[in-house]
């Protein structure tokens, strides 16, 4: 996952293809191009999670949220925020676990939606949750149709998740 914040770009979390092991590594690099090595590793290694960025003028925040652990195999529910310092924070963790998510911002809010749970049988969710600039979360109203893998974007007054499986789909959702 990635988010830009102030003037770093982060990447969180990934996956050795070869092992199938996730990542806790968080990585951020300056407008220059130029790596900070002092930025603390996500609480848990993870792959295929969700980051948005909140930017509500006083409260300037990354949030990394959802994917799969690599110590238990399973979707994880954890949420990482790293604010303008790139200082790290746990916050309250999604309502439900769960990987392929996406992530969005939208006026004082960081919207995470969709994903998938697979610890037998694959589950895929239609559940928003929010974090507001005070960093408490709260879930908002579903997706029109439960999926994962969604493109998301924003703009100044709205966040739209897009497409995703299954099926595949050309669904647009806009909060």
């Amino acid at each position: 996952a990635a988010a830009g914040l102030d003037n770093y770009i982060v990447f969180a979390g990934g996956q050795y293809t070869d092992t199938d092991s996730a990542l806790a590594y968080v990585d951020a690099y300056d407008n220059g191009g130029v790596k900070i090595n002092s930025v603390s590793a996500l609480n848990t290694a993870t792959a295929l999670l969700a980051g948005a960025t909140l930017n509500t003028g006083s409260t300037k925040k990354i949030i990394f949220a959802g994917g799969y652990s690599a110590e238990t195999g399973s979707a994880i529910s954890d949420a990482n925020s790293y604010d303008s310092s790139l200082t790290r924070n746990l916050l309250s963790p999604l309502s439900v676990q769960r990987g392929r998510l996406s992530g969005a911002s939208v006026g004082n809010y960081v919207l995470f939606a969709g994903g998938y749970y697979a610890p037998t049988i694959g589950t895929y969710y239609d559940t928003v949750d929010a974090y507001n600039s005070s960093l408490t979360r709260s879930t908002c109203t579903g997706l029109s149709l439960k999926r994962n893998l969604m493109a998301s974007a924003s703009t100044s007054d709205y966040a739209y998740f897009a497409g995703g499986t299954p099926p595949v789909t050309n669904i647009i959702d806009v909060y």
